[in-house]
Formats: structure tokens, sequence, C-alpha cells
């Protein structure tokens, strides 16, 4: 159908901003949620927040971005909270077919909390995430973006075995990828 696989120059008739290129930057900005899907902690919690990231192209279609989020955390047997966290994510861009691009990404990261998350766990936790998604060009420079992901809360037993509950929760989001600029060509030996 015309689409092209594992086409790691993504948008690549973007002007005058190019995303995917090797040198250029993108920002996302997105809404989602997230709900504990297995190895529950004698309860479900759910996360509903934000997300945002800058990402920096270091090969054409592979970036790598600072990621922050900050989550409601509903816990059926405790106070709720917000759990902000920030993370390094390596996203892969790795095929396009006209206006859309689908992706994978993967990124550990850290998290504190205004109250233990999940319950009998503690503040600070760590993070990993994984997940899929598509981009949807809707005008040159503007991209929706939607993606599901693996959301994983731990202190990785910090406190010992009895303070180690964790969170495997499965969700999405929904938002905008934006190309921010690019950095001036830079020559390969």
């Amino acid at each position: 159908m015309g689409g092209q696989v594992l086409n790691p120059n993504f948008f690549h008739d973007l002007t005058p901003t190019r995303i995917g290129r090797r040198g250029s930057f993108a920002a996302l900005l997105a809404g989602g949620g997230f709900v504990e899907a297995w190895d529950f902690n004698l309860a479900r919690e759910r996360l509903a927040g934000v997300v945002a990231s800058l990402g920096y192209f270091v090969f054409d279609g592979w970036s790598i971005n600072l990621e922050a989020t900050a989550h409601h955390v509903e816990q059926e047997h405790a106070r709720n909270g917000l759990l902000v966290g920030v993370s390094p994510i390596l996203r892969w861009h790795l095929a396009t077919s006209g206006p859309l691009s689908a992706f994978a990404d993967l990124g550990p990261g850290v998290s504190h909390a205004t109250r233990p998350v999940p319950a009998r766990g503690t503040r600070f936790n760590y993070l990993l995430q994984a997940g899929g998604g598509i981009t949807y060009r809707l005008r040159p420079g503007l991209h929706a973006v939607t993606a599901i992901r693996w959301f994983h809360v731990s202190n990785n037993g910090r406190r010992g075995r009895g303070r180690n509950p964790d969170i495997q929760a499965v969700g999405g989001y929904a938002g905008l990828l934006i190309p921010l600029w690019t950095t001036p060509a830079v020559t390969r030996r």
C-alpha cells in the first residue's frame, strides 16, 4: 500500500523543521492514565496525569528523550497521592506510511510521591516504562500522538522485602508531538 517499513527517515517531508532527522529536537505533551493489571498488592492502583518530554534525535529515527511525568495515584486502601517522575526514554520510529508513523520506546527512571506508592511501599521509587504508539501528521510541524505503555513502579527492595510492593500498570496517553528546531547539518566522515 505504498508504506515503508523500517524507514528511519520518518517525517522527512516536514518544512521548515525536520523531526526525526539526526540533530533535530521534538517536544511531546500528553495526558493519559494507567490501571494496575497484575501482581496486585492487596489493592488496585489507578494513575492519571500528564507526560512532557524533550527529545533529541541522535540518529535518523532514534531519539533520546528526557521525560517528566506527574500522576495522581488513586489507591484503594490508602490515601491517594501525587507521583512525579523523570525518565530518559529511548524512542525508535520504526515505520512510516503517509502521515502515519509507528514507534516503540523504553526507559528507566526515578520518582517521588507525596504518600507511599503503593501502600506499604515508599515515597521514592524506580520506574520502568515500555510501549509503542503512532503519530499522525496534522499539519507540518504538528503531530497527534497516541500510545500504549506498561508502567512499573517499585522501590526495588530498598527498605526490605516487606516494603517492596509494586505497581504493574497498563494504559496509555494521547497528545501532541511538536518539532522544535534542527541543529546545523552534521558532516559524516
